[in-house]
């Protein structure tokens, strides 16, 4: 019984070390995304605000298409921020089993 015991101990050991290495892994894939994707957003709120410099002022409907524009890359911006504070916080601490 004790082997047994002892097997089954060691087999869940090794599972639970798969699972914090898939965790860290999915960590690492989501912030290189983010980064990646944020960098995107930034030229294209960059692109955007250049853009509304150079529109004419008396333009209404081009003034809300590119409010909207600007909003939903801001939406995106917030997203990533959120996905690079879940990829730092992936504070993994294994412990003997």
């Amino acid at each position: 019984r004790l082997n047994a015991d002892l097997e089954w101990r060691v087999r869940d050991g090794a599972e639970q070390l798969t699972q914090l290495q898939k965790m860290e892994s999915i960590g690492q894939l989501t912030g290189g995304v983010a980064h990646d994707f944020n960098n995107l957003l930034m030229v294209v709120l960059g692109s955007l605000q250049l853009l509304r410099k150079r529109l004419p002022r008396d333009d209404a409907r081009a003034e809300r298409l590119l409010d909207n524009a600007v909003q939903a890359a801001q939406r995106g911006a917030a997203l990533t921020q959120r996905m690079l504070a879940f990829a730092r916080k992936q504070d993994l601490k294994p412990e003997p089993v």
